[in-house]
């Protein structure tokens, strides 16, 4: 049982150190703070239980005698209650650093979520004004405009369309691929479009 919390412990540990580095180089989404809140609630369960289960176990081993010497709650000696009080005085001010980093990097998260709007808004621009400029012919007459936009391979993936004729009653379109870290505009051809669809 104690192996079984332990392992929860290092899965949380594991899961907030890919979170955290995911967090620092990628615009942040409510899925991936909420993927961070349960590593660490994993970690703190994991390491509170099997904390408690150890020296529950521990208590246990030693002779009955010397179990009652001095009872405490539930058997334990004095000293054996004075760890446990430690010990679970450790989590508790452990919990809180952890959720007063968490406070804070929810800050910085809610800033990158702010950025990624920003970027999410520059790529629609710079997309339509890309695909109105190479594909549009009548672009003096009919601009493109944004149809849709996602986020796809870390790219943001926006839909322009545009009527090639004044009567026309519907749009023809085009993907553009914005690399937010490079800034590199790509309209994928008739092969190459479906990798990037929605």
């Amino acid at each position: 049982m104690a192996s079984m919390f332990r392992s929860f412990f290092f899965l949380g540990l594991l899961g907030i150190a890919i979170w955290l580095l995911y967090a620092v180089f990628f615009p942040a989404t409510l899925l991936w703070e909420s993927v961070g809140v349960a590593c660490i609630s994993l970690a703190i369960i994991g390491l509170t239980v099997w904390q408690t289960i150890a020296l529950l176990e521990r208590a246990r081993t030693r002779s009955k005698v010397e179990a009652y010497q001095t009872p405490g709650p539930k058997g334990f000696t004095a000293t054996q209650f004075g760890k446990l009080r430690k010990w679970h005085l450790g989590v508790l001010v452990s919990a809180l650093l952890v959720v007063l980093a968490f406070v804070g990097l929810r800050s910085t998260l809610i800033g990158n979520a702010e950025i990624a709007a920003r970027t999410m808004q520059s790529a629609r621009v710079s997309c339509t004004n890309f695909i109105d400029r190479e594909f549009n012919s009548r672009r003096y007459t009919e601009k493109a405009k944004t149809l849709d936009s996602w986020v796809k391979m870390n790219k943001v993936v926006v839909e322009i369309g545009w009527k090639d004729s004044a009567s026309a009653s519907s749009y023809t379109t085009r993907l553009c691929v914005y690399d937010p870290m490079t800034r590199y505009l790509d309209s994928p051809g008739a092969f190459g479009r479906f990798r990037w669809e929605k």
